[in-house]
């Protein structure tokens, strides 16, 4: 039992250092800015969001970027997001209404992407907000540094918010966020978040969703990548500029049912990618509860497990230090115990949503 207790701890240990090791590599570009600039065509699916889409075309509006459209494709709104869009009276807006009203949004952004009519597709979310107006001109700037790029992987935190929960929520999406980025700076992206994500329009003509997982709610952003992405073709966008917020869920059955949506779609996942996930989230909660039998069994003392537990995080907080500093998470740090001890019980309970929530699919 101690030999691994102390298998998962070398585990943990090696994830945590690939992690930092893939951030701290990270640099801004400072590559001359193109004399053209291509046309982009910013992609958002809606479903009653007159609360927030105002706002949010507004902030997309004053983009400082010299060539792009807006499609705004509403999947069969029944409130007046609609004529929200028809009052802001913007010749870069293009309303479209789905011809199909399907589960999930895949049908409406499909349609959308194939209405759209320049060369590259940013999409993102009716709730979401720019960081700042230079958002799609430092998505694109990522998308030309590199020739052969066809997918941008943005960053899209939630924001900040009063409460525990928002708390978890931040550290979660920046958990995800490690991840993504880990795995595409060594050559395995596995998948992006559709708030913030950049890629070809012909790349998606060209590939569409897999024609296995069409049939699948949630992963019109992720299951693209996972099966269009590779190591030549796939940027990353780190730049605070371009980062893309959206709020997080008011209670916690709302974001429990969100994340079940989001962990469906792991199934369509590479082996490669399934192994490696989910042995990062099997040793953490594994760690968990073999000191806690190593406390039952006489093997340790409460004061002995107390000490490596305090270790543990010691060594975490120190690795998340290049995390906090490009995804601009510093004031989380603080939190980490908790924040982890939390992560723990969400594991316990995800498999039990996951069920609840797919019986009421």
């Amino acid at each position: 039992m101690l030999f691994v207790f102390w298998a998962c701890s070398a585990c943990l240990l090696l994830y945590w250092m690939w992690f930092a090791l893939a951030l701290i590599r990270l640099r801004h570009s400072g590559s001359t800015p193109p004399t053209e600039w291509p046309g982009v065509s910013v992609i958002i699916c809606f479903k009653n969001e007159q609360i927030h889409l105002r706002e949010t075309l507004t902030a997309i509006l004053t983009q400082d970027y010299p060539k792009f459209e807006v499609v705004a494709m509403d999947d069969y709104s029944e409130d007046h997001s609609k004529d929200i869009v028809i009052e802001m009276q913007d010749q870069r807006i293009r309303y479209l209404h789905a011809k199909r009203n399907a589960p999930g949004k895949k049908a409406a952004l499909s349609e959308a992407i194939r209405n759209a009519k320049y060369p590259l597709c940013l999409l993102t979310d009716a709730d979401c907000r720019p960081a700042s107006n230079r958002w799609i001109r430092s998505m694109v700037r990522s998308y030309l540094e590199r020739p052969g790029t066809e997918i941008v992987l943005g960053i899209a935190p939630t924001s900040q918010q009063p409460g525990i929960l928002n708390m978890f929520q931040r550290y979660e999406t920046t958990l995800t966020a490690i991840q993504y980025i880990s795995y595409a700076r060594a050559g395995i992206p596995y998948m992006g978040v559709g708030r913030n994500l950049l890629y070809l329009r012909k790349l998606f003509l060209d590939k569409g969703f897999a024609s296995d997982a069409t049939s699948v709610i949630s992963g019109d952003d992720d299951l693209f990548v996972q099966f269009a992405a590779n190591k030549k073709n796939t940027a990353i966008n780190t730049d605070p500029e371009a980062f893309v917020y959206s709020p997080g869920k008011a209670d916690l059955f709302s974001f429990l049912r969100q994340k079940s949506r989001h962990v469906s779609t792991s199934v369509y996942y590479s082996h490669l990618h399934k192994i490696l996930l989910g042995m990062f989230s099997f040793i953490q909660l594994a760690w968990f509860i073999f000191l806690v039998l190593l406390i039952m069994s006489d093997i340790l003392t409460g004061f002995q497990a107390l000490i490596i537990l305090v270790l543990k995080w010691l060594v975490q907080m120190t690795l998340f230090i290049p995390a906090s500093r490009v995804l601009k998470t510093r004031k989380m740090q603080v939190f980490f115990p908790l924040l982890d001890l939390c992560m723990m019980a969400y594991y316990i309970v995800m498999p039990w949503t996951l069920f609840k929530t797919r019986k009421q699919w």
